[in-house]
């Protein structure tokens, strides 16, 4: 998984649960978030000249308790190693948010690595300036220690959060084991992400384990998948018979779970796979896309 996705996954999270938000400000202020409410993905450029250079990465806003219509705005920035010029770009982003809504702004800072988060977990102040920039920065120590599989299902984002930023083996499996039964496609995406931060041999580790547990859970992971390819094809299994038609539909499953999992096919990979009327190959591939690292693992020479 390359680094754009390490930094991508965290912001994904919040745009498939934006509620996500309120927790990671429960767990970095220390404040009860249960009366704040209606949490909105808000779409904001914060400057218009350099959209591209100065948009962040993700922007929400919830109501206020008793706040009269009043919204707060939460900026969420996820940073994986200290840049300096960080600060002045957050100092723009606030600015120009709370000038534009007239309304309060939190700048929260999600930094996986523990020396990143204590570079940015202090107040910003230029010389000569009135302004005062205190962000509010969620490192390994704030993210809460989520492995019992009640709790990672209440919050799989902040479970796979913790245990890519504290990495160690026998947390690491408790949440990958309860990802894999999740009945949504952020299992796959979230159990690839934190596969991929792993450390080598931990990762190895797991992913030795996890075939065991495949096994145990009589691969429920990857029948999902081969289900919802299954529906996609049932038309054209009807047209072109049964066989050629449960391999068009695993072939559809092969190729979305690798898309979930933020990999890139080329359009000839991509043809190869929906070629293929193999119904063993496809359930190998499919079965390999649920836990590998590179695109390799998955086809191969394909």
């Amino acid at each position: 998984m390359s680094p754009g996705v390490r930094h991508e996954i965290p912001l994904d999270m919040i745009h498939r649960r934006p509620a996500f938000v309120l927790e990671l400000l429960a767990v970095a202020l220390g404040v009860d978030t249960s009366e704040y409410g209606d949490v909105r993905v808000e779409t904001i450029e914060l400057n218009s000249i350099q959209p591209t250079e100065r948009a962040a990465d993700s922007v929400t806003s919830v109501s206020i308790p008793q706040g009269d219509g009043r919204r707060l705005y939460v900026i969420v920035e996820v940073q994986l190693k200290y840049d300096a010029a960080k600060w002045w770009r957050w100092c723009s982003y606030v600015g120009t948010l709370m000038g534009r809504r007239e309304q309060p702004v939190i700048l929260v800072v999600i930094c996986p690595e523990p020396a990143v988060a204590a570079g940015y977990d202090q107040a910003f102040q230029p010389d000569h300036s009135c302004l005062i920039l205190r962000p509010v920065v969620v490192g390994p120590e704030r993210l809460l220690h989520m492995v019992e599989a009640e709790d990672v299902l209440a919050s799989p984002e902040m479970a796979t959060l913790a245990a890519v930023a504290r990495p160690n083996l026998e947390d690491s499996l408790a949440v990958a084991r309860t990802l894999v039964t999740m009945s949504d496609e952020r299992g796959p995406l979230y159990y690839s992400y934190l596969a991929a931060c792993l450390p080598g041999p931990i990762r190895e580790e797991l992913e030795k384990q996890m075939a065991v547990t495949f096994e145990l859970i009589d691969n429920e992971f990857t029948r999902r998948w081969e289900a919802q390819g299954r529906a996609k094809g049932k038309a054209e299994g009807r047209a072109e018979g049964k066989e050629e038609g449960k391999a068009e539909g695993l072939a559809e499953s092969v190729l979305t779970l690798l898309e979930v999992r933020g990999f890139v096919l080329s359009e000839e990979q991509c043809a190869t796979v929906m070629a293929c009327k193999e119904v063993d190959q496809l359930k190998v591939w499919l079965t390999r896309a649920a836990t590998a690292t590179e695109l390799d693992e998955v086809l191969g020479d394909a």
